[in-house]
């Protein structure tokens, strides 16, 4: 089998590393236990981080019924079905 090489610049090279970097403390955050009484649901704003939406994509996901989330202010996700959903899209 024949190996190929890209050059990248060293710009790019390093914005790759830095994203990596960041989905990397992200993982590792969900990972720790919680200490909130939320248990395991997340904020708006974490749900939009951890899948790389907006606010208007995920206004969709609810309402079709990929996620799970409070109908209340402020909006918190069910972690679980942020993993299914994940996990359905690969």
């Amino acid at each position: 089998m024949q190996q190929t090489f890209q050059m990248v610049p060293s710009e790019d090279l390093k914005k790759i590393f830095d994203e990596i970097a960041e989905l990397k403390q992200i993982v590792l955050q969900r990972q720790e236990p919680k200490d909130s009484k939320l248990g395991d649901w997340i904020s708006q704003k974490e749900a939009q981080e951890l899948l790389g939406k907006k606010y208007t994509s995920l206004f969709k996901l609810r309402k079709d019924g990929s996620l799970i989330a409070t109908t209340t202010r402020p909006i918190f996700y069910s972690l679980e079905s942020i993993q299914r959903y994940l996990n359905s899209n690969k």
